[in-house]
């Protein structure tokens, strides 16, 4: 019942604000275009300013059509649970293509993939870098549509604020998991349940860092890591450059619940200008390339034990962090 009434009084809130939000937004339209692409002309010359502004009314635009779709399916709930939830891929789908057309658009960033085939087929065990605002959209464009898998997530809990994630990914069965919450408790089952029930067309995507890179979270996880005193454990942390440790609680639990699921990791970069909301004002990813690189791991190469199965996440991790460098060196002009 508690979960309930803070579902409630959550939605009561983010569905009216889209709402007033994009209402607002177009009645303010004969002001901040003008006044954006002015911006742009005195101070940069790159409309940024306008482009940015556009994409968040295009957000808000596919927030509101994500709503009025989600609620117009409403009776194909009655078609069954599988029935619905594929009604609700598709939704999912639709949305996030959605949003990746507008930063297209906005941004004129492009989207290259190497060896996505891999995660054609499950069950698989999906996990993903996560360094920008728009990785979260690459196992829609790159696995998802093309190849038709059901993939289940494994987000964090402030994304139930978006309401189009919120509805939509809890038909779907979603986790949002609290990432302060430490690696035990509810979350955790929650996560193996996730997992519990893969098939050929199934797949469980998980973010092993938890949150997106930064050097200053890097900063202070190494400075946890010394506090602790595991020497083995800061040693790995160090040798890792792009990427952060990954927490092991979460990938592990999915390990031990779907024991036939291979493992598909997909290491990215290109996006990393794009943290934070004023770095997509500043036209920091104008022209950009997102290059996503994917491999898959047999279950039958995965460690069993609880240790071997640590040491392998970060063997896989270093090789992320190993790709994302080499691939970074490829496309640096030779001076």
């Amino acid at each position: 019942m508690h979960a309930l009434l803070q579902t409630l009084g959550r939605r009561v809130l983010t569905v009216p604000g889209v709402v007033a939000l994009f209402v607002l937004g177009l009645a303010t339209s004969p002001l901040w275009v003008p006044v954006t692409v002015a911006v742009d002309v005195l101070e940069r010359g790159r409309n940024s300013a306008f482009r940015c502004c556009a994409y968040l009314f295009w957000y808000l635009a596919c927030e509101l059509l994500g709503l009025v779709a989600a609620a117009a399916v409403l009776p194909l709930r009655l078609a069954g649970p599988r029935g619905w939830r594929r009604v609700n891929a598709r939704l999912q789908n639709a949305w996030g293509r959605s949003l990746f057309l507008g930063a297209r658009w906005a941004f004129d960033i492009r989207l290259e993939t190497e060896s996505a085939e891999v995660a054609a087929r499950g069950p698989i065990l999906l996990l993903l870098r996560h360094a920008t605002l728009v990785d979260t959209l690459i196992p829609t464009l790159a696995v998802s549509i093309p190849y038709g898998l059901d993939l289940r997530y494994v987000l964090k809990s402030e994304l139930l604020w978006d309401p189009c994630l919120d509805i939509v990914g809890n038909r779907m069965g979603h986790i949002f998991a609290r990432r302060h919450s430490g690696d035990g408790g509810d979350e955790l089952a929650s996560i193996t349940a996730l997992a519990q029930g893969l098939g050929p067309g199934d797949g469980v995507l998980i973010y092993p860092e938890g949150t997106r890179f930064s050097t200053e979270k890097r900063d202070r996880i190494l400075a946890r890591l010394a506090g602790e005193g595991d020497p083995g454990r800061l040693e790995d942390a160090q040798s890792l450059r792009h990427v952060l440790p990954p927490r092991r609680g979460g990938t592990l639990a999915l390990l031990e619940a779907a024991p036939n699921a291979d493992v598909v990791v997909c290491a990215h970069t290109g996006l990393e200008a794009a943290n934070r909301f004023r770095d997509l004002w500043r036209g920091e990813i104008r022209g950009a390339t997102l290059r996503a690189h994917f491999w898959r791991i047999p279950r039958s190469e995965v460690p069993k034990g609880t240790a071997d199965r640590a040491a392998w996440l970060q063997r896989e991790w270093q090789r992320v962090d190993d790709w994302i460098d080499s691939a970074r060196t490829a496309v640096e002009p030779v001076l």
